[in-house]
């Protein structure tokens, strides 16, 4: 779920910061077109218990950078990005929210009989 969103506009880049929560972890999106690719990227950050962004996943700049304007005065043209990512971001966590479920409880196995061995002075047969 989207909680905030942000859009800064700078000089040669423009920018879209989103946090999302997502099955109990908090997410950073971040798309930041500038005029030029290689310092153009699309990342998302996952927050961690101790309360650090650790890197999640990202996007390359080529894959969008050329079919997005070169300014604008709105996050527009960034958002399927960062959307984009988001999902990404929630496949890559769905099995780690599956993983902090609690596990089926073990089905019982059946009781087998134990032999008893005889004891010292016992006669076996």
């Amino acid at each position: 779920m989207l909680i905030d969103q942000q859009f800064h506009r700078g000089r040669q880049a423009y920018t879209v910061h989103q946090i999302h929560h997502l099955d109990g972890h908090v997410l950073r999106v971040q798309v930041e077109r500038d005029h030029y690719e290689i310092q153009s990227h699309a990342t998302v950050d996952v927050l961690t218990p101790q309360l650090t962004w650790t890197p999640l996943t990202f996007t390359s700049a080529d894959t969008w950078h050329a079919r997005t304007p070169i300014d604008s005065t709105t996050a527009a043209p960034l958002l399927p990005i960062a959307s984009n990512l988001a999902e990404r971001a929630q496949r890559i966590l769905a099995p780690m929210a599956d993983a902090t479920t609690e596990p089926p409880a073990p089905s019982p196995r059946p009781a087998t009989p134990r032999r008893r061995s005889p004891s010292r002075g016992e006669a076996t047969s």
